[in-house]
């Protein structure tokens, strides 16, 4: 009786081996894709115009994040 669902769960988990490394060999490749995807975004310099420009400006001029920095630059663009 034990050495039959001992052979019934143990070769259940052999079929099931290619089908785990179907699936880590998937994860690595979606870990791995995402990695270059950040690492490139990291190498592209901001844009000089456009949309990259805008949001350059609007975090330099955000006093959020900055501290008591933030709110002197924010209070020197106001007197300016």
């Amino acid at each position: 009786m034990f050495n039959r669902i001992e052979f019934v769960l143990s070769r259940s988990l052999i079929e099931l081996m290619p089908l785990r490394l179907v699936f880590a060999v998937l994860l690595i490749l979606l870990l791995e894709w995402r990695l270059r995807y950040y690492i490139r975004l990291s190498l592209i310099p901001p844009k000089v115009g456009g949309l990259g420009r805008q949001i350059q400006q609007t975090q330099l001029s955000s006093p959020q994040g900055w501290g008591v920095r933030g709110a002197i630059m924010r209070k020197s663009e106001i007197l300016n």
